[in-house]
């Protein structure tokens, strides 16, 4: 019964599909960044034998899968059992092991979370070399491992270009118990093989690099990546700035503006947990000898804005590296203003001329009621005051040869001036006075 069980397994695991290099390496980030906070239940397990001691302390917050000997299983499934009172980890500071398997106990080990990431089944250490192949240490590429059956398996995701180190994911006992992303100090010892799961699958049309861009249709653009999931290694430099050092892994963007404006691009990480990627405007993807941008317009830790004219230019979110390259997850917005265009904090071309009701009412108080008018200020028609002007009675024509119509006087565009007609305010047109 007990064989037929195991076969049964056997065949479950063979059965499950495979993932392709990007969706292992991105699953795998998932345990390592994964936050949690730890409660009296995690530290010590409803159900745990009493007095095995725990690196994870109440009330504390962590990031990162606990490392669990003998552990397999999502990242739901280990937050829905710590939320169930199931103690974090088996480790105790000395040895993750001495106590052997528990089931009060939630986590993943090494070999349970290479498995999870190749979609392999549960395989330990010993059984990995069953589902994988060697291959030279020259032809690793992201989602291989190195394995020592029966100890530990490390799974491989690039070389640092700065010192020829290996980055790597693993689920690690003493001395980290948990999930997580780090460069090595050296290559793992021979004991290690270098091996290729034989159901992995490469990435297809990989975009990205600098042979094939992601391309920005339209603005305004938003994009999500992580450069711990390597698609292009080239640019180490950019000629607006050679100094500072950008040799971890880049992600590559077009965009074809077509009519002259201000573009602005702008990534956000989390440098609390050790990202740091920053943002470079290119007019071009030229390089020279030692991996230098040399058309770089701008660039920034955070945001870039650039007046440009029409043409193709490039976006590209790199990894920046201090005493070790700083990759992770990403958002990139772009966005783009073409010239002319009025931005929300500039008035419409007519609002400043614009009549309002309150304009209205105030131009209506201006006429004179006719309670207002007094003798003095407008003659009466049948008789007033001894005045230059010419007094029109009923019986006087309007059609004299000798009266002297507004538009004949002085002003040349036949119009009246502000002065002469204090009733209208200018409304910025062109108007001309009607005869009658």
């Amino acid at each position: 019964m007990r064989y037929a069980l195991l076969a049964l397994l056997v065949l479950v695991s063979v059965g499950l599909s495979a993932g392709t290099r990007s969706e292992a390496v991105l699953t795998g980030d998932g345990y390592v960044r994964t936050k949690w906070t730890c409660s009296s239940a995690n530290v010590t397990g409803s159900s745990c034998m009493s007095g095995i001691p725990n690196v994870y302390s109440a009330g504390n917050d962590y990031t990162g899968v606990a490392y669990d000997w003998g552990g397999y299983m999502s990242v739901e499934t280990y937050l829905s059992r710590l939320a169930s009172g199931y103690r974090a980890g088996s480790c105790s500071g000395t040895s993750c092991s001495q106590y052997g398997v528990l089931d009060c106990t939630v986590g993943v080990d090494c070999s349970g979370y290479v498995s999870m990431l190749w979609g392999s089944g549960h395989y330990t250490t010993s059984g990995i070399p069953d589902i994988s192949t060697v291959i030279n240490q020259n032809d690793m590429k992201k989602g291989d491992v190195f394995n020592d059956a029966g100890s530990h398996v490390i799974m491989y995701i690039y070389t640092d270009k700065s010192t020829g180190l290996p980055y790597i994911m693993e689920s690690a006992g003493t001395g980290t118990e948990k999930t997580v992303f780090r460069r090595m100090s050296s290559w793992p010892s021979s004991s290690y093989e270098r091996r290729r799961y034989d159901d992995i699958e490469d990435d297809g049309a990989v975009e990205g690099t600098t042979q094939n861009p992601r391309v920005i249709s339209s603005t305004p653009y938003y994009d999500e990546g992580n450069t711990r999931n390597v698609v292009s290694l080239e640019i180490d430099t950019y000629s607006c700035l050679p100094a500072t050092k950008e040799f971890g892994p880049e992600v590559v963007y077009r965009i074809d503006l077509q009519s002259a404006g201000d573009l602005t691009a702008t990534v956000t990480d989390n440098q609390a947990e050790s990202i740091d990627c920053d943002v470079h405007l290119l007019s071009s993807l030229d390089l020279d000898a030692n991996g230098m941008a040399v058309n770089a317009l701008a660039r920034d830790d955070h945001s870039v804005t650039r007046t440009l004219n029409a043409g193709t230019y490039y976006i590209v979110v790199d990894t920046y590296t201090g005493t070790t390259d700083l990759p992770g997850e990403y958002t990139l917005s772009v966005d783009f203003v073409p010239s002319g265009t009025p931005t929300d904090d500039e008035p419409l071309p007519d609002e400043d001329t614009m009549q309002t009701e309150d304009d209205v009412a105030v131009i209506d108080n201006e006429y004179p009621t006719d309670e207002e008018i007094t003798d003095t200020e407008m003659p009466d028609q049948n008789g007033g005051d001894d005045t230059d002007e010419p007094v029109i009675t009923d019986q006087s024509t309007t059609e004299d040869a000798d009266t002297i119509m507004p538009d004949e006087q002085n002003d040349p565009a036949g119009e009246y001036t502000d002065e002469e007609y204090p009733g209208e305010e200018s409304s910025g047109c062109s108007c001309s006075i009607v005869q009658i």
